[in-house]
C-alpha cells in the first residue's frame, strides 16, 4: 500500500509540475506576444507619422520653389542669360547634382559621422541621425539659393544660386530612403510577431511591398501637387520674383520646422567584419559588373538603363530649347508659363495616381514591353507636335499625352531605382554638355 501510494503521489506532482511550466509556457508566450504586438503597432504609427511629415515637408519645399518657376523665364530675359547660358547652368547644375548625389547618399547611410552627431540630432529624439542630418542640410541650401535670388541680381548671382540645392537638396531621395526604414522595422516586428507557415509569410511579403510603393506613391503625388500649387499661386497673384522668393523663403522655413518633429526608425546600419567587406565589394552591383553578366536579367537591366539615358537626353534638349520657343511663337509672360506650368501639374498628378496604374494594369505583366514602346511614341511624337505647332490647343492636348506617357514610364520602370537614379544624374550633365557643343 505504500508504494502504491507512493506511486501515487508522484505520477500527481508530476503532473502538477507539468501543468505549471505549460501556464508558464504560456504565459511567457503572452508576454513575449504582448511585446512584440506593441512594437509592431510603434513600428506602424512611426510609418503613419513619417509618411505624414514626409509628405508636408517635401509639400511645403516644393510649393515655395514652384512660385518662382514661372518667373525664371523672365528674370533670365532680364539678365540676358540666353539658350547657351541656360544650357551651360544646367550641365553645371547636372554636375553639382551627380557629385552632391553621392555626397549626401553616404552621409545620410551612417548615424556615427560629426554631421550626425551635431545636425542631426536636432529633432524628436535628439539621437544622432544621418538622414535627419541631411534633411536639415538640404533645406538650408534651398535657403541659400533663394536667399542670394533675392539679395544678388544679376548674372553672377544667377548663377551662384544654383549652387546650394543642386549640391546639397535632395530631401525627396532621403525621405524615400527614410520611408523604406520604416517599413523595415514594420518586418522586422511581423518577423517576432508572427511566426507561421511559409504561404503566411509570403502574404504578408506581397502586403509590404505593395505599402511600400503605396507610401513612396504618397510622396511622389505631394510632389506632383506641389508642382500644381506654386505656379497657379504664382497666376493667380502675379507676383514680381522678390515677393516669390519672399514666399519661397517663409515655405522653406515651414518645411524646416516640420523636420524637427519627423519621428525616426529604429533601425540602423549594422558594423561589418573585414571579411564581410571584403564579400561585399566582389558581389557589389557595379556598372562594370552588369556589363559582364550575360544573363537575361542583367540584359533587361542594361535595356532600362539605355532607355533612360535617351530619355533623358531627349528631355534635356528639348527643355533647354522650350521656353525660348514658347516666347517666340505665342510670346509667353510669367503668367503664361504659370498657367502650363499648373497645367503640367495637375496632369502629372492624375496620371500617377490615377491613369498609370490602370494602363499597366490593363496591359498585365507581360505587356510591360509594349507599354514602353508606345510611351517612347508617345513622348517623340507629341514633342514634335508640340514644338512645330501655332495653335496653343494643339500645344495643351500634346502635352495631355505626352506628360501621361512620362508618368505611366516612370510607374514601369521602377527596378533598381537608385543606380538609375544615379546614371540619370550622370547623364543630365553628358545631354547638356551635348547640346552645348551641337
Amino acid at each position: 500500500m505504500c508504494r502504491r501510494t507512493s506511486m501515487i503521489d508522484s505520477i500527481s506532482s508530476s503532473i502538477e509540475n507539468n501543468v505549471d511550466t505549460n501556464d508558464n509556457k504560456h504565459t511567457n508566450s503572452k508576454e513575449q506576444l504582448s511585446t512584440s504586438t506593441t512594437a509592431l503597432l510603434n513600428a506602424q504609427q512611426k510609418l503613419a507619422k513619417g509618411t505624414l511629415y514626409a509628405c508636408i515637408s517635401i509639400t511645403l519645399l516644393i510649393t515655395g520653389l514652384a512660385v518662382t518657376f514661372p518667373l525664371l523665364q523672365s528674370r533670365r530675359d532680364e539678365l540676358q542669360c540666353d539658350s547657351l547660358c541656360y544650357g551651360s547652368m544646367t550641365s553645371v547644375r547636372s554636375a553639382l547634382t551627380l557629385v552632391g548625389t553621392a555626397i549626401v547618399g553616404k552621409l545620410s547611410d551612417k548615424n556615427g559621422t560629426i554631421l550626425a552627431r551635431t545636425l542631426g540630432t536636432l529633432g524628436k529624439g535628439s539621437e544622432a541621425s544621418g538622414r535627419r542630418a541631411c534633411l536639415h542640410l538640404g533645406t538650408i541650401a534651398s535657403l541659400a539659393g533663394l536667399v542670394i535670388s533675392v539679395t544678388m541680381n544679376s548674372l553672377y548671382g544667377l548663377w551662384l544660386s544654383a549652387i546650394p540645392s543642386a549640391l546639397l537638396s535632395h530631401n525627396f531621395d532621403i525621405y524615400k530612403s527614410l520611408l523604406s526604414e520604416f517599413h523595415n522595422d514594420i518586418e522586422q516586428a511581423e518577423e517576432q510577431a508572427n511566426k507561421e507557415e511559409e504561404e503566411d509569410i509570403k502574404k504578408k511579403d506581397n502586403k509590404d511591398a505593395s505599402s511600400r510603393s503605396g507610401s513612396v506613391g504618397k510622396l511622389g503625388m505631394s510632389a506632383g501637387i506641389s508642382f500644381m500649387i506654386g505656379p497657379s499661386l504664382a497666376a493667380f497673384t502675379s507676383p514680381t520674383f522678390q515677393s516669390a522668393a519672399y514666399f519661397g523663403i517663409a515655405c522653406a522655413l515651414a518645411s524646416w520646422a516640420v523636420i524637427f518633429y519627423l519621428p525616426l526608425p529604429n533601425s540602423e546600419p549594422k558594423a561589418k567584419s573585414d571579411e564581410d567587406n571584403t564579400q561585399k565589394k566582389r558581389s557589389e552591383f557595379t556598372m562594370m559588373n552588369l556589363i559582364k553578366l550575360q544573363t537575361p536579367k542583367a540584359k533587361a537591366a542594361m535595356t532600362l538603363l539605355v532607355i533612360r539615358l535617351n530619355m533623358a537626353l531627349a528631355f534635356h534638349i528639348f527643355n533647354t530649347v522650350w521656353p525660348a520657343s514658347l516666347k517666340a511663337r505665342f510670346a509667353f509672360g510669367p503668367s503664361d508659363h504659370a498657367r502650363f506650368m499648373s497645367y503640367i501639374g495637375v496632369v502629372y498628378a492624375l496620371s500617377q495616381g490615377f491613369v498609370a496604374k490602370r494602363l499597366v494594369t490593363l496591359f498585365g505583366k507581360e505587356g510591360k514591353v509594349y507599354v514602353i514602346m508606345l510611351c517612347c511614341a508617345i513622348l517623340g511624337t507629341g514633342r514634335y507636335i508640340a514644338f512645330y505647332t501655332n495653335s496653343l490647343v494643339v500645344i495643351y492636348i500634346s502635352f495631355l499625352f505626352i506628360i501621361n506617357a512620362l508618368g505611366t514610364l516612370n510607374t514601369v520602370i521602377t527596378a533598381g531605382e537608385s543606380l538609375l537614379f544615379i546614371l540619370f544624374s550622370y547623364h543630365m550633365l553628358i545631354s547638356n554638355a551635348y547640346y552645348m557643343l551641337s
